[in-house]
This record gives structure tokens, sequence and C-alpha cells, in this order.
């Protein structure tokens, strides 16, 4: 980590991120702040903009002027993910029944973390499950959900497979990580069923010991979470399919 906290870590990978801007023309630079690693020089972000079959193509480099340290933020995020705490569990309990984790067909525990979401001024609690599949090898299956539920509907963004179900009073959401042809190279997993059923499931696809984590966390990590709400708390059913569609694609995404 180049700075003292998570908290102070995730301000400069946010920091970072924030500079990409499809305004910037090829080879503008912008100031970002001074480097944590030298305390001397300052970190430069530069745009580079090249053309494929027409097509602009945006990349952003940070580096330090003074120490040349070069930052890249998927890199700090895995410094952030791989600090932070969690605690383990076997299963997660739901008002829907209990989420497990299987491989080979085995229960395992969990890696589980909670963080929450802010729509509208409601407090959307999610449950994160993440996933270590860093000692697996090709062939392995993963299972994550219920024994036995069926869930209603299907969404997805860009990275992210979610499953709903409810009753008159709550709906739940259950969303896994679902890697797009674009990172296929840089996970070891691939997401197979991602049904109506009570699960999601993965394969391994290549083996674990050949992607480097530090460079991309999720590479060997399977992320997935589970989140639930009110209905009556919100204006109808949609909107509270809305605010848990913007949660779980917040922390699975």
């Amino acid at each position: 980590m180049y700075t003292e906290s998570i908290e102070t870590e995730s301000a400069l990978c946010a920091e970072l991120i924030s500079n990409h801007s499809t305004d910037m023309t090829d080879g503008e630079i912008k100031v970002v702040r001074k480097c944590p690693k030298c305390a001397e020089g300052t970190i430069i972000t530069k745009c580079n903009i090249e053309s494929d079959d027409g097509n602009k193509c945006w990349s952003f480099h940070h580096y330090c002027d003074s120490c040349g340290e070069i930052f890249v933020p998927s890199r700090i995020r895995s410094d952030i993910f791989f600090h932070t705490p969690f605690s383990t569990k076997r299963c997660l309990s739901t008002p829907f029944g209990e989420i497990k984790v299987k491989i080979n067909g085995n229960e395992t525990d969990f890696r589980y973390r909670t963080d929450c979401y802010e729509h509208q001024g409601k407090t959307i609690p999610v449950d994160i499950i993440d996933i270590d599949v860093s000692q697996l090898k090709i062939g392995d299956t993963i299972f994550c959900g219920f024994d036995s539920l069926t869930f209603e509907y299907a969404d997805s963004d860009e990275n992210s497979e979610i499953l709903f179900c409810g009753n008159e009073k709550l709906l739940l959401g259950f969303s896994a990580y679902d890697p797009d042809e674009y990172y296929d190279d840089y996970h070891c997993f691939l997401c197979e069923d991602c049904g109506l059923d009570d699960s999601f499931e993965y394969r391994i696809k290549s083996e674990p010991c050949l992607l480097d984590e530090k460079q991309y966390y999720k590479s060997k990590i399977i992320t997935l979470a589970v989140a639930w709400v009110n209905i009556a708390d919100y204006k109808d059913a949609d909107d509270a399919d809305t605010a848990l569609f913007l949660a779980l694609t917040l922390f699975v995404g």
C-alpha cells in the first residue's frame, strides 16, 4: 500500500480514476496530487488516444514526475482488497433461506463482509460473499446459492448477473460477478449457469497460479452479493427493484 490506511488508499484510487475523461486530448496531462511514495514529486495523469477502425480508444497512465513510480488503479484496488479485514461463514441466512458455497459438491467456508448503499435517503445493507479460488484446479466447480429457491426474473449489466424473488412484503436480489469477454483472459473461472434456479455455478477454466491477483484482484476471487428491501419503503415494486439493482451492481460488477 502507498498510504497508511484503507480509507486513504481508497481515496487515492478514486482520485486517480476521477481524472479519466474522454474530454482530454491525446498527450494531455493533469496534475493529480503529491506522490505518496517519495513525498517529493507529483502524480501526473497522461491521456493517450488511439484509433481503431475510426473509433477512438482512450487510455490513462499515472506516474510520479520525480521517482517515476507508476500508479495502476487496478493494482491499488488489489491492495485495498487484500488488506481489508473479513470474516468467514459456512452459510448466510436470508428471509428466503440459506446461501451456501460448494466446491465440487462439498460445502465450504467463504469470505464474508458487509457494506451498504444509500438510495433516495434509504440505506440498503448488502451482504457480500468472496470465494477464493486460487487453490483450485482446471475443471473444479463452484456452486453458490440456495438449496431450493426459484427466482422470478433476472437482470444484468456488463459484469453482473442478478436474480430476483419476493413476496408481498420483501424483494430480494442475488447478484454474481460475470466477467465480460474483454476481461476473459484476466480470470481463471467461467460463469456457467445463472438461470432462474437456485444458484450461480462456475467452473475453473485455467490454472489460477498463472494469473497475478495483485494486478487484478478479481482474477481469483468470485464475488456475489445479496440484499433485500421492504417494498413498502418504496414507491412501488419497480422502484424497489431499481434500488436493489444499483446496490448489487456496485459491489459485484
